[in-house]
């Protein structure tokens, strides 16, 4: 079982915070990037849980046509 929950940065909704591969539309980026932090957590089918963070890293495209979203795992 996967749970994917945000612990910081600006407030985004996951299409579905169970998935091992959730999606989500980002923020808003005028001239500063958005950081995003989340933390994972894995139970297996014995009932052991582990947790680890991920930060996304989100910036404005340099042809002002979208973004560029990039991870950086802790």
């Amino acid at each position: 079982l996967f749970k994917w929950t945000q612990t910081e940065g600006d407030t985004i909704t996951l299409n579905d915070n169970t998935s091992v591969t959730p999606t989500f539309s980002p923020p808003s980026v005028d001239d500063d990037k958005k950081i995003l932090t989340f933390q994972l957590e894995v139970t297996d089918n014995g009932g052991l849980t582990d947790t680890d963070t991920v930060q996304i890293t989100v910036e404005k495209n340099d042809d002002d046509s979208g973004c560029f979203i990039g991870t950086v795992r802790n």
